[in-house]
């Protein structure tokens, strides 16, 4: 019984180490993975890097620095201006959860690639009460995996997509977004939400000004849509629901909203105005439903 118990003993020691060492190993792994790139400069936990620095510091910037501060899963961006200097992305992370504070004015200038650019599972989300203006003379300006907009001002400026993403949604903030090339300004690869804060989307070239491959609900906010060309302004592979909200369609020979399968078109609030000499809505086999 008692060579028993000391084995038993021995075990559940050996077990506990073992458990620690692996404890602290992911901690460390964890640790070492915490961190946002900017320009190809790894940001941790905790540090700041200043506008035009190659080298991040910990000590808090002096009054009326311009900065970028990362912490606790937050980037913030205070009069941070950025032009880009590598070819894959100002801004990068892989982490599953990033938080863009804006804080003041800040820029993004790139002729490389992306300005933003996560994994395909990341939420990227945007706060604050600061303003952040991107010009990307490239094809994409954000490639990210799922985006929220709760904050802040973002004025994207793309040669292509200024926005591509697998998901979209907005409770806040104001949203423009301009294509100047054969994109949509705006691409979401799947649900797009509106339930506040004002979207703009303009293009120049393409067939639809945004396009949404599964379903669009508005249901708060404003949304503008701007085609610059006779084209149309929203593609929506899936169903349309407006419940409140605006959305304001400048339709030039084409419709303002197409829905390109069969699934259902619902209009119960808000208010959905179509300006110039399109349509507002065309359904392809769908049923449209009008309430009040």
């Amino acid at each position: 019984m008692k060579r028993y118990f000391t084995k038993t003993l021995t075990l559940l020691l050996m077990l506990t180490v073992l458990c620690s060492v692996i404890f602290a190993m992911s901690l460390t792994a964890n640790a070492a993975s915490d961190y946002v790139t900017i320009n190809g400069i790894q940001i941790k936990d905790g540090q700041y890097l200043r506008e035009n620095d190659s080298a991040t510091i910990t000590t808090v910037p002096a009054s009326g620095s311009d900065y970028a501060y990362y912490k606790s899963g937050v980037l913030t961006l205070n009069n941070f201006n950025i032009t880009a200097t590598n070819d894959f992305a100002v801004i990068y992370t892989s982490k599953d959860k990033l938080t863009i504070n804006l804080t003041g004015t800040n820029s993004i200038n790139t002729s490389y690639g992306y300005a933003f650019r996560t994994n395909y599972d990341t939420i990227l989300t945007f706060m604050g009460s600061g303003s952040l203006t991107v010009d990307c003379s490239a094809n994409f300006a954000f490639a990210c995996g799922h985006l929220g907009i709760g904050g802040g001002t973002l004025t994207v400026n793309a040669a292509g997509y200024a926005i591509k993403t697998s998901d979209y949604y907005q409770s806040g903030g104001t949203v423009t977004l301009t294509s100047s090339k054969d994109y949509p300004a705006l691409w979401v690869d799947g649900p797009a939400d509106i339930e506040g804060g004002t979207l703009t989307v303009e293009a120049s070239n393409c067939s639809f000004a945004a396009d949404v491959t599964e379903n669009l609900t508005v249901s708060g906010g404003t949304v503008n849509i701007k085609p610059k060309t006779d084209m149309a302004g929203v593609a929506v592979g899936g169903t349309y629901t407006q419940t409140g909200g605006k959305v304001n369609l400048a339709t030039k020979g084409y419709a303002g909203i197409a829905t390109t399968g069969t699934d259902k078109v619902t209009l119960t609030g808000g208010e959905l105005k179509a300006t110039g000499n399109g349509i507002g809505l065309q359904t392809a086999n769908a049923s449209v439903e009008i309430g009040r």
